[in-house]
């Protein structure tokens, strides 16, 4: 993984998504409050409506980005990257309200609406993916599901 991300002066700096330094708690904790339409612990802190649109597809969101290397990544005019039947190339949500959002060596963050369910996965490690079947974010997201089914 590049070094850069480890150094103290990125960190501070303000990178357009970058910049998400996190553990598994607070990670999960900013995911529930998505999943729970912008509420956490009874304390609102967006509008519904407002959560709601974060799952709004940009426009040609199922074409190929070239700044994704030619992948299909549907994105939603959030940012959050959106789950459907076609995952994005890393993550578990399968519902397409799910909003998700992968990060530097494996982590990812992802909300589901519908169950009200939002997880957090962070690594202790920098890595890349190579096989997607493989990826530890897509095996535990398909374990959570098995078990609430």
């Amino acid at each position: 993984m590049p070094d850069p991300f480890e150094r103290p002066y990125v960190r501070r700096a303000c990178i357009p998504a970058v910049g998400g330094i996190f553990n598994a708690r607070s990670n999960a904790r900013f995911w529930a409050m998505l999943a729970n339409g912008g509420q956490f612990n009874g304390v609102r802190l967006l509008s519904e409506e407002r959560v709601a649109s974060f799952a709004a597809p940009r426009p040609h969101f199922k074409d190929a980005d070239p700044v994704f290397f030619g992948m299909v990544v549907p994105i939603a005019w959030s940012g959050f990257w959106l789950g459907g039947a076609e995952n994005p190339p890393v993550s578990a949500p399968r519902n397409m309200r799910a909003l998700c959002h992968p990060g530097m060596g494996g982590n990812i963050g992802w909300a589901d609406p519908d169950l009200k369910l939002a997880v957090g996965i962070c690594h202790n490690r920098m890595f890349d993916t190579v096989d997607i079947a493989e990826d530890s974010r897509t095996i535990i997201g398909d374990a959570i599901r098995a078990a609430l089914r």
